[in-house]
C-alpha cells in the first residue's frame, strides 16, 4: 500500500466496512467498543498510551471474554507456561533449564522409572536445605522420599527390613 493510500486507510478505515471506531466522539466521554458494537462510557474501556485515543479499542468485559476464550482455546500452552514460570521463580532458573530437565528425565520417573503416576505430572525433586533440584520424580517416589525425610540412613534401613523380610515364593 502506498503511503498515500495508507494514510487515507488510517483515516478513514477499511473501505466497505463499518468504521464508527475511526471516527471519535469529540466533545462527549464516550468510546465505540468494536466487539460489542456499542458506544460505552471511556471508563469502561482500559487506557493504552500506544493508542491515539489512549484507550484499548473493546470494553472491559469484551476484552475479559475475549481473553478467556483464547486462554481456553489454548489451555495445555497456558498450562505449560504457569509451569514454567513458577518453577523459574521457584528454583531461580531459566525456563530453558527447566525444559532440559524435563527433556532429559524422558518423562520417568529417576527412581521407579516408570511414567507419572497420581496427582499431577512428574514432581521436581530438590534439596530442602541448598534448594538444588535432584530430580524429577513420580508422586510415590516422591511422597516416599519425603516421608524418609530425604535421610539415605532411613532409607537403607528400610531397603534391609524388606529384603530380611522377603517371603520365599510358594513353590507350584
Amino acid at each position: 500500500m502506498c503511503p498515500k493510500h495508507y494514510a487515507r486507510w488510517r483515516a478513514n478505515g477499511h473501505p466497505g466496512k463499518s468504521n464508527r471506531w475511526a471516527q471519535p466522539l469529540d466533545g462527549t466521554d464516550q468510546k465505540y467498543c468494536t466487539l460489542c458494537d456499542s458506544v460505552k462510557p471511556r471508563t469502561e474501556f482500559r487506557p493504552e498510551p500506544r493508542r491515539r485515543d489512549g484507550y484499548y479499542p473493546h470494553c472491559r468485559p469484551c476484552a475479559s471474554k475475549a481473553s478467556k476464550a483464547i486462554r481456553q482455546n489454548n489451555i495445555e500452552r497456558y498450562r505449560e507456561r504457569e509451569r514454567l514460570t513458577y518453577l523459574s521463580k521457584k528454583f531461580n532458573i531459566t525456563h530453558d533449564e527447566v525444559r532440559a530437565i524435563f527433556r532429559n528425565s524422558n518423562g520417568l520417573c529417576e527412581i521407579c522409572g516408570g511414567p507419572p503416576n497420581g496427582r499431577g505430572g512428574l514432581h521436581v525433586d530438590h534439596c530442602h536445605t541448598t534448594g538444588k533440584i535432584r530430580g524429577l520424580l513420580c508422586n510415590s517416589c516422591n511422597v516416599s522420599i519425603g516421608h524418609f525425610r530425604d535421610d539415605p540412613a532411613i532409607l537403607r534401613r528400610a531397603a534391609d527390613y524388606l529384603e530380611f523380610h522377603q517371603q520365599p515364593p510358594l513353590a507350584a
